[in-house]
């Protein structure tokens, strides 16, 4: 099930890297609060609920 609250991530692009002797990486920290609110995610009624709408329907 998914967990939006456990999820951080972000995108990063840089054009022309790495090549194909290169090794990219790249390391972010937060030195603080969260900058923005998590996401709140489904209820475990939600979900059940969800789960039996889709196994009804693919009946």
């Amino acid at each position: 099930a998914w967990d939006y609250d456990a999820m951080d991530t972000m995108t990063v692009s840089l054009a022309d890297a790495p090549r194909p002797d290169e090794v990219l990486l790249i390391v972010a920290f937060l030195g603080g609060t969260r900058p923005n609110a998590r996401i709140k995610g489904a209820s475990q009624a939600d979900v059940a609920a969800a789960v039996s709408r889709m196994r009804a329907e693919a009946r």
